[in-house]
């Protein structure tokens, strides 16, 4: 399961045998290039142990989507596993955002490579424009919207202390839903 190539991108998955920095690079990244806050949208300041939360071997499945080179362009992780779906997060670092579809695109082959699933489900904050037009061109498919799912704590003000609630959009993909040009 770990090390497949998709295209030029090789996905793999951190296992608890890996050394813990591995684990954690992706989320110091994600701070340096300042997306942390946008990806824990739910967490006023984002640190490590959020990270751990979120991402530890127990709770997630970790993929590190790398260069051939072994660059690291992006990290995807699975979540909330049902059945043969899992909650899909993204994050491509900014030397990979302008290949970031291509990027999506080896994730969600691979995942689906690996025989375990049959869809994968995202929730993903109705103001995030940006990453429902890059989910969009993944090819998930808006399923509907869960008012107030995404507490956005980083929009706090007086009417809202603890953050603005809006709503969440879901979206699947399945692997029926990835065109011939894209399985190819």
């Amino acid at each position: 399961m770990t090390g497949l190539m998709t295209g030029s991108y090789r996905c793999r998955v951190v296992t608890r045998d890996d050394p813990p920095a591995l684990r954690a690079e992706p989320f110091w990244r994600m701070q340096d290039e300042g997306l942390a806050t946008t990806v824990f949208y739910d967490v006023a300041a984002p640190a490590i142990v959020h990270w751990h939360a979120v991402t530890g071997p127990d709770v997630a499945w970790l993929v590190r989507i790398e260069t051939e080179a072994g660059d690291l362009v992006a990290v995807a992780w699975l979540t909330g596993f049902t059945g043969r779906c899992a909650l899909t997060h993204f994050c491509v670092f900014r030397a990979g955002q302008p290949d970031a579809v291509r990027i999506g695109l080896a994730f969600v082959r691979w995942a689906f490579d690996t025989g375990h699933f049959d869809s994968l489900a995202g929730i993903t904050p109705a103001t995030y424009r940006h990453a429902l037009r890059y989910i969009t061109a993944l090819g998930f498919t808006v399923q509907g919207r869960l008012p107030g799912a995404c507490r956005l704590v980083n929009r706090a003000n007086a009417a809202h202390p603890g953050g603005r609630c809006v709503p969440g959009i879901i979206s699947v993909i399945t692997p029926h839903d990835l065109t011939q040009e894209e399985t190819a």
